[in-house]
């Protein structure tokens, strides 16, 4: 019970700290974490095995936190989770108590709540707060699984903590992280055999909990659509980059038929996540473009195919538009790496990002726009590509089939749970950054569709290449992640999920069949 209290007061501490993503005050984390870490007897004795990685480039000046348990041998698991926190706006009034978990209770006992939530509050089984589920319960179960294993006086193998930022902006942390992991496997010995990252998972039925064995991949397309400008009452004289547009989103959007399927799982259709036209103010031509943005999820990293579905679709889309026009137009369409693109320009706009002052939408957006002004074509014509994050899909099914077996074996008897498993975390997550399970040609073409590749934004392919670490995601039980009634299930949190991942630790570290488990300090 002190034990359980004690990282619950943990878990708070680390919740009150407002690690907005993509913002300054992520570096107010490893402090925390190391300040912490270093009270421990291990640390006291083996100060070079704790911390911090300053993210190269990163205008932000962020760090990845990392601390080291070393026992016999090289075997290493890898625990990894992210500190960073999304914004608190959708809190309203209740702002203040996001991370305050009794006063949030408090104030949520007064809203107007539906009956799931309302049940929940008032079991008091769950902690209710901003960053707690998502993902500060996870890092707070692997510092209870990392202190246990520094408890032991002899144990074979190595648990190597990683605390990261930026998970849920552009993931600049886990980007970092392949170049720092491949220094310490130098340093220090390691041969990294399993990457495990606590995020939360949700639960259809109480007793069964969800492990995964990979993590989907994102490609966030854009088009621009640039239209034939005339005065709207002369509109049969031109063409509308808006109707060419909105014929792209609506064979698009949420189309089920732009999707993927593996495993037995379908990817969940693609949204359009962003939309303008490029009026400055309203007057009565036509606008002179439109720009637009999607969110693709995949399981299959087949970039090269969806670059031809995409060219595809434009390719109906303007087709349409121009059927019912009077007039013959030429047009164009084009992907990002078939454009000259002006480095002064890139430049000037790359400026724009790092300075802080806007994100690599706009960034793009503006780009493609100041070149398509200085273009001499005169008919309509669209622009396509992709822009940053990009996350390559990854799946260690194979690798951990036997690990995951005896979990699940052991959840069973020691637990009563009947966990199940899936191939793929729908959510997107730093477990895309552990391995390459891409293909060169399709690792090209990321490259060359990207505006922005390589200033500094970039996957790190080679990193990944050299590491090749099988990963799962293993958590607690979690809900309504990203909304105000954000929560962690209070027993997942101190008894269930650090006991499960102390004995999958222990069992990658093992090199004998049989070996005992050890006990966690708090188990019943």
């Amino acid at each position: 019970m002190v034990e359980s209290q004690k990282f619950l007061s943990f878990l708070k501490d680390y919740m009150s700290i407002y690690s907005l993503s993509g913002t300054s005050a992520e570096r107010e984390v490893p402090p925390f974490l190391f300040a912490c870490l270093r009270s421990w007897p291990y640390f006291q004795a083996h100060p070079d095995r704790l911390g911090t990685y300053e993210i190269p480039k990163d205008p932000l000046k962020r760090e990845v936190f990392w601390a080291l348990v070393k026992g016999e041998g090289e075997r290493t698991v890898i625990l990894l989770h992210h500190y960073d926190v999304i914004s608190t706006d959708n809190f309203g009034a209740l702002q203040d108590m996001a991370f305050r978990p009794e006063d949030l209770a408090r104030a949520l006992d007064k809203e107007d709540l539906t009956q799931e939530v309302r049940k929940d509050l008032e079991s008091g089984d769950y902690l209710f707060g901003r960053g707690g589920c998502d993902m500060k319960a996870g890092g707070t179960i692997q510092l209870a699984c990392l202190e246990k294993f520094s408890k032991m006086e002899d144990f074979t193998g190595n648990v190597l903590l990683l605390a990261v930022p930026d998970e849920e902006n552009l993931s600049a942390g886990m980007r970092s992280a392949p170049d720092l992991l491949l220094d310490l496997k130098g340093r220090f010995s390691l041969d990294y055999k399993l990457l495990i990252n606590s995020e939360p998972h949700g639960r259809k039925y109480p007793k069964r909990p969800t492990i995964y064995l990979g993590s989907c991949g994102k490609l966030l397309f854009f088009v621009y659509a640039k239209s034939v400008v005339v005065h709207m009452g002369e509109n049969q004289k031109g063409v509308s980059g808006l109707g060419i547009m909105s014929r792209i989103l609506a064979k698009t959007d949420q189309n089920r038929a732009m999707t993927e399927e593996d495993r037995g799982e379908v990817t969940p259709p693609p949204v359009w996540v962003y939309l303008r036209d490029t009026k400055d103010r309203y007057d009565v031509s036509m606008p002179p473009g439109a720009f637009a943005a999607m969110n693709l999820i995949t399981f299959k990293n087949d970039i090269r195919v969806w670059k031809d579905r995409m060219e595809g679709v434009i390719q109906e889309a303007i087709e349409e538009q121009l059927g019912d026009n009077l007039n013959h137009f030429d047009y164009r369409v084009r992907s990002l790496d078939e454009l000259a693109v002006d480095r002064d320009l890139q430049e000037k706009w790359e400026k724009e990002v790092a300075a802080g002052r806007m994100n690599y939408l706009e960034a793009t957006y503006h780009l493609i726009k100041d070149l398509l002004d200085k273009d001499n074509f005169h008919g309509p014509q669209v622009v396509y590509g992709l822009i940053p994050p990009m996350y390559p899909s990854v799946i260690s099914d194979e690798e951990t089939e036997e690990l995951v077996e005896d979990l699940f074996c052991y959840a069973k008897e020691k637990w009563g749970l009947d966990m199940e498993s899936q191939p793929y975390f729908t959510g997107i997550s730093d477990l895309s950054y552990t391995r390459s399970q891409i293909s060169s040609e399709d690792r090209e073409a990321v490259e060359k569709m990207m505006a922005f590749y390589g200033t500094p934004y970039e996957v790190p392919f080679e990193g990944m290449e050299a590491l090749e670490i099988p990963a799962i995601m293993l958590g607690p039980w979690g809900k309504d992640l990203h909304l105000k009634t954000e929560r962690v299930y209070i027993m997942d949190l101190l008894e269930v999920t650090p006991d499960l991942v102390t004995h999958l630790v222990f069992r990658v570290l093992q090199e004998k069949e049989g070996a005992e488990n050890p006990e966690m300090p708090y188990n019943k």
